[in-house]
């Protein structure tokens, strides 16, 4: 691994218990000598065997074995730490902080009414026991409902088979701190549109343990594209199987948007990798942990 490179992971690493109370320095010591010869150990002709030969580049291989040093410090963070403690570093990013929501909002879904928005709530009735409407003006004015804590949904079309991700309503999510609760799909001829059943709050407590049939999607800015590569690594170790990716350029970072299948995955995992790259990216950003509905 190149000296910048080292310098850069070693910043990174001390960021990540910079953050974290309960780290005495002979621990902090013991941890880096631990992720130093794990490291050490996985030169560019091993690392590439582990990155399955596509990321082929030596600058990519080297950034895949600095996020194994990052997903190993993860590890012994969480189990330092314990679950909770950990839960609640990654609370913000599967929760609005508005706290204005009560009972009486329960079940409510709020959408704009159109075909694909009434049949899709026709589906979503399965996800929500005792769903009631509430039609809006807009699909803005239901996203503002549900940050309001009016209603506990809003119903938005997130992609189409003809225009790919629909950016402005993922902004829209963006805008209002909220996250994809389920998905479906809406037929129409040819065409085909995911909408989206958006709330304020993932109940990571309902996944019981394991994570079964669903979506995790999340967004990162990088300034070194290399890092990618390092993150795909990370997923796919506990995992998680890349459905798309998505990228823009946004000032000297370039963002991702990144959607994994995640079939029979330990929340645990879920857990550490949320953890870590909210430690390491400081954009970096939970859409969704949801299920697809038929």
């Amino acid at each position: 691994m190149k000296e910048e490179q080292r310098k850069i992971l070693d910043a990174n690493v001390n960021r990540l218990f910079s953050q974290h109370a309960g780290f005495s320095a002979r621990f902090t010591h013991q941890a880096n000598e631990m992720i130093s010869l794990q490291s050490d150990s996985l030169d560019v002709d091993s690392a590439s065997g582990i990155i399955n030969g596509e990321y082929q580049s030596t600058l990519e291989v080297e950034r895949c074995v600095a996020f194994i040093r990052l997903r190993t410090l993860s590890e012994i963070i969480y189990d330092t730490l314990g679950s909770e403690a950990v839960c609640e570093h990654i609370k913000p990013l599967f929760s609005s902080p508005d706290e204005s929501s009560d009972m009486r909002s329960s079940g409510k879904i709020s959408y704009m009414r159109n075909k694909f928005t009434e049949k899709a709530f026709d589906k979503f009735t399965k996800f929500v026991y005792d769903a009631k409407i509430i039609h809006s003006d807009s699909f803005e004015d239901s996203c503002m409902d549900t940050y309001n804590g009016i209603c506990e949904y809003c119903i938005l079309p997130t992609e189409n088979s003809s225009d790919g991700k629909l950016s402005a309503f993922y902004k829209l999510i963006k805008k209002y701190d909220l996250h994809i609760a389920a998905s479906t799909e809406i037929h129409d001829g040819d065409n085909v549109t995911t909408v989206s059943l958006v709330s304020r709050d993932i109940d990571l407590t309902k996944l019981e343990g394991r994570v079964k049939g669903c979506m995790l999607e999340f967004e990162v800015a990088c300034t070194d594209t290399s890092d990618i590569g390092g993150i795909l690594t990370f997923a796919f170790h506990y995992g998680l199987k890349l459905v798309r990716i998505d990228s823009h350029n946004s000032g000297d970072e370039v963002s991702f948007s990144l959607l994994f299948s995640a079939d029979d995955v330990l929340l645990k995992n879920i857990e550490i990798l949320t953890f870590c790259l909210s430690s390491v990216y400081p954009s970096f950003n939970v859409i969704g942990l949801y299920k697809h509905i038929n």
